[in-house]
This record gives C-alpha cells, structure tokens and sequence, in this order.
C-alpha cells in the first residue's frame, strides 16, 4: 500500500480514467474514462478488456462519468453533466436507468453489502483504547 511495488494494469485508451471498481466475486475490474466516455473492464491482471459503454453506443447515458460501482448484474455510476445516478447490466450496458437526479454533481458511489466486500477479521483494539 506504500506504492513500492507498484504495477501498472490498464494503460491504453487512458485520458481521464476518473471511476474505478472491483467485483471481488467475478475478480474484475471496472473503470470509466471521463474524457473518452466509455466504460469497460477487464481481469484484475488487466487482461481481457472489453468495452461496455461508449458516448457512441449511448450518447444520452454517458457525458461526465466520475464514479462507478458494480452490484451482481449491475453497474451503478454518477455522472456530473446528467447530475444523477444511473444504473446497466454489467456485461452489456443495456437497459439504463436513471436512478436519482439531484441538483449539484454526485462526488462518489458505493454499494454496502456482505458478497461486496470481502470479509476479513479486525485486528484487537490495543487495551489503551478498550
């Protein structure tokens, strides 16, 4: 996590890759381009990358995206131009929906579930802070 080891997985069709996830049951990652308006993923070596969603593909659905998140057959993303949450089969893009409108431009999304996040034990408080 010191960022010594580091290696760099994705680094094509790169311009402002502002939204990034993992789907730790599939083990892959999913990330949007801001500036190229796509969505894409591939395994978490990198390899495998398919593109899910272009402004092309969907030019009503995608303008700013800046965060994503995926859920079963899901992905759920904010976009800043749209100033909303939307929502596509994972694998596909298709059958968007537009989730929640608000009124200033959504920062980030997160789903909170037990099959999202692997679990892990918690190391014990040290007795100081018990």
């Amino acid at each position: 996590m010191d960022g010594s080891q580091q290696k760099i997985i994705v680094s094509n069709y790169l311009a402002w890759p502002n939204a990034l996830t993992i789907s730790y049951v599939t083990k892959e990652l999913f990330w949007a381009d801001a500036h190229q308006d796509y969505i894409a993923c591939s395994d978490l070596d990198g390899n495998n990358i398919k593109k899910i969603k272009t402004r092309d593909s969907s030019p009503r659905h995608l303008h700013h995206i800046f965060a994503i998140t995926v859920f079963e057959d899901h992905l759920y993303w904010t976009d800043w131009e749209l100033k909303g949450v939307l929502k596509a089969e994972k694998y596909t893009g298709k059958n968007v929906q537009t989730i929640f409108h608000t009124t200033n431009r959504p920062m980030d999304i997160h789903v909170h579930h037990p099959y999202r996040q692997l679990p892990c034990e918690s190391p014990p408080f040290p007795p100081y802070l018990l």
